[in-house]
């Protein structure tokens, strides 16, 4: 009797420490404190709402477990556990079953009534988090397996341009919505911050001639959010600066515009990125998938949800349409770059790389595998990536009457020269 009570004590003690979590054996404590020694002694344990959804989730039903053990041999024989909740797997597993997964181990007298609800506790945790993993790989497949039925369901009805046309607007519709929110710098003087950057851009190209745009004058401070990227990064700073000073004159004021920001102008300059990522990644990350996949031989399902995956990336919306930046110029020359190359316009491929470069320098970390890539198939006559310059080298071949001169290496003496005046015309436009 003594071992029971203390043992009851410790669990209230313990129960009460978790909120949401209630203990009912009033019978039993009555029995008790009146002398007798009840036969069965029975606890009831109740995990509410509130409880479940501190250990790991939400809208949950209540869980119930009662506990029940002879007194006549406690604290030699196990108890037997039971859940009284039907919503929950637990409840279809015997007391036998239930007390064997919560111990984990044999009974021993050690192994008090706190320490048994310790244990409960934590397999009604891990039930928990297992319910959630599966709702949420559930939730997970069913998206995923709703968008490829839909892409599918466009590729077998032939309106794949119909689902293009989905996806762009979703990018859009993502991005306009990314706009709607603040930016690093807003209304924080006296150096505010992206706005103003590229506002004032736009006001010095505008204002100031070529030659003053990267040097310190009196006009052009460049402490002042001076232009630190390459020149195709000034020009279209230039023309979205003419049109800005068509639209709203104050705001390119040399000057006098500095800390300027009105929400039409602001208006203006989402717009502007809106516009220049329709112009150059959209149509970037369609050829790729409308041009470069194809011929890899790649499902038009898995085509269109790499089309999705370019025009949601996160970085990209995010830092570019939230804080006006214009990376999606960049990168999207780079995408033209890298689709050119595998559709085998080298030059355009090539050409694409350096405005890329041009952009912004952080393309530079794409420049070693651009140089290396073309520099090897320059060098290589015989590669199938560029029939032209393999033809050259060859010939017309027997059927025509000709011979052959090629040396033990594979490169004949008379196709050095235009094999070299390909490496100095790639090498030239990487430069």
């Amino acid at each position: 009797k003594q071992r029971i009570l203390k043992d009851l004590k410790q669990l209230e003690k313990t129960v009460s420490e978790h909120q949401g979590v209630y203990l009912c054996a009033d019978e039993f404590f009555d029995a008790l404190h009146s002398g007798e020694v009840p036969p069965v002694c029975t606890l009831r344990l109740t995990f509410s709402k509130r409880s479940l959804s501190s250990l790991l989730g939400d809208e949950l039903s209540d869980l119930s477990f009662s506990v029940a053990c002879e007194s006549d041999h406690y604290p030699f024989s196990a108890p037997l556990v039971s859940c009284l909740s039907e919503d929950w797997d637990l409840f279809y597993q015997s007391p036998e079953q239930l007390t064997k997964k919560i111990l984990g181990e044999d009974w021993t007298p050690l192994i008090t009534f706190s320490e048994l609800f310790k244990r409960l506790l934590r397999l009604v945790a891990r039930e928990v988090k297992q319910i959630h993993q599966t709702e949420e790989a559930v939730a997970r497949v069913t998206a995923s397996s709703r968008l490829l039925s839909s892409l599918e369901f466009a590729a077998k009805t032939k309106q794949k341009s119909t689902a293009l046309l989905l996806i762009a607007l979703v990018a859009i519709v993502l991005r306009s919505a990314v706009g709607l929110g603040p930016y690093s710098g807003e209304k924080d003087p006296p150096s505010f911050g992206d706005y103003e950057a590229q506002r004032h851009w736009l006001e010095l190209t505008v204002n100031l001639p070529v030659t003053e745009w990267y040097v310190h004058t009196e006009r052009n401070d460049l402490s002042w959010w001076g232009i630190d990227y390459p020149p195709l990064t000034a020009y279209h700073s230039w023309v979205l600066g003419k049109i800005s000073a068509w639209i709203e004159p104050p705001s390119m004021e040399l000057k006098e515009s500095r800390g300027y920001e009105t929400a039409s102008h602001r208006a203006f300059m989402r717009g502007t990125v809106i516009v220049s990522d329709g112009i150059v990644f959209f149509t970037a990350a369609l050829f790729w998938t409308l041009r470069v996949l194809p011929r890899l031989r790649v499902p038009w399902v898995d085509a269109s949800s790499s089309l999705l995956l370019l025009l949601l990336s996160p970085p990209l919306v995010l830092v570019d349409h939230g804080h006006f930046q214009y990376n999606c110029v960049a990168v999207g020359l780079f995408l033209w770059a890298v689709a050119l190359i595998c559709d085998e316009k080298f030059l355009l491929g090539s050409a694409a790389f350096t405005l890329s470069l041009w952009y912004k320098q952080t393309m530079l970390y794409f420049a070693p595998p651009f140089f290396f890539f073309l520099l090897g198939l320059s060098a290589h006559p015989t590669s199938t990536l560029w029939p032209s310059l393999r033809s050259s080298v060859r010939g017309p071949g027997k059927g025509s009457g000709e011979i052959e001169t090629r040396t033990r290496g594979g490169i004949s003496p008379a196709s050095l020269l235009p094999m070299l005046m390909r490496v100095l015309i790639i090498g030239t436009v990487v430069i």
